[in-house]
């Protein structure tokens, strides 16, 4: 560790801080539009709309996994079940 006693770090402090510190796993906007398949523009523009909740760190703008992760499961759509007769036309009861 002399790196961080050049900095004027003992030992102990990084102790205490290592302890405090919960670090997560950040992506930051082109990482997260590759892997959704959208624009930069579109992931900057839900953070903007406050949609996503974003960390800033100077101008960069990241995201936590989970923040990400809660983002996607709130978007999910369970398809209901429709019971078709000829022709796949929905019947009366799947309809009410």
């Amino acid at each position: 560790m002399p790196f961080l006693l050049f900095c004027g770090y003992s030992d102990k402090a990084h102790g205490a801080l290592e302890g405090r510190l919960d670090m997560k796993a950040l992506k930051d906007v082109v990482g997260v539009a590759a892997f959704w398949g959208i624009s930069t523009w579109s992931v900057r523009k839900l953070e903007r709309e406050g949609k996503l909740k974003a960390v800033r760190i100077g101008r960069r703008v990241l995201f936590e996994e989970e923040e990400l992760e809660r983002f996607v499961a709130e978007r999910k759509r369970v398809a209901a079940p429709t019971e078709t007769r000829n022709g796949g036309e929905p019947t009366e009861e799947a309809t009410r």
